[in-house]
């Protein structure tokens, strides 16, 4: 099982439990494929970037397509969360969000970025300037990626689209908050992610 632990500041600490081995594990990501729960028949992958200042969720339909969040007004597959870069220690990961989201539909190209005002004001917050600097690097890196057309690319090399079913697709991906015991400290966490990022 892999533990990742995302501080949304300023003391929100949530935590998302990967219960099999991930699909790939390198220098630039670990990717875990899931269940989104029991009940669903809906599955995800989650790419949890080591080099770059993100991480991405998507989701498929019980046949492995793209399948969009028709609930929200933009009809997203891929959502991408902009974050300091994970940090991992044994079983357990790292990051910090910082507050900006890039949206992607199922074509790969169209987007739309979410929460700039968030973003905008956390920068007068306390956030690190080193930090903002990164995230709108990040941004402009993914755009062009969108804009040329390599995004999905990008993605399929790290790990491969799945095919069919497998054994990883059938664990479930479990999420819990601060009240969970399984937490670690928070001001240790904030100690590690402060001394590691700044």
């Amino acid at each position: 099982m892999f533990h990742a632990y995302q501080l949304h500041l300023p003391d929100d600490l949530r935590i998302f439990h990967y219960l099999s081995q991930p699909v790939y594990d390198g220098p630039e990501a670990l990717v875990f494929d899931g269940r989104l729960s029991l009940e669903s028949s809906l599955f995800a992958r989650s790419y949890l970037f080591r080099q770059h200042w993100l991480e991405i969720f998507i989701t498929f339909d019980d046949h492995l397509h793209f399948r969009p969040d028709t609930a929200d007004a933009f009809p997203f597959v891929f959502n991408c969360d902009l974050t300091t870069p994970y940090v991992v220690f044994e079983n357990q990961g790292y990051t910090v969000d910082l507050y900006l989201d890039l949206l992607v539909a199922a074509d790969g190209t169209t987007y739309q970025i979410r929460d700039r005002a968030a973003f905008d004001a956390a920068q007068s917050n306390g956030i690190p300037r080193s930090w903002c600097d990164a995230v709108e690097r990040e941004t402009a890196w993914l755009v062009d990626l969108l804009d040329t057309q390599q995004f999905l690319p990008m993605l399929n090399r790290l790990a491969p689209f799945p095919q069919s079913i497998s054994e990883q697709m059938l664990s479930t991906f479990e999420a819990g908050n601060i009240t969970d015991d399984r937490f670690p400290d928070l001001t240790s966490y904030q100690f590690v992610s402060s001394t590691l990022f700044l």
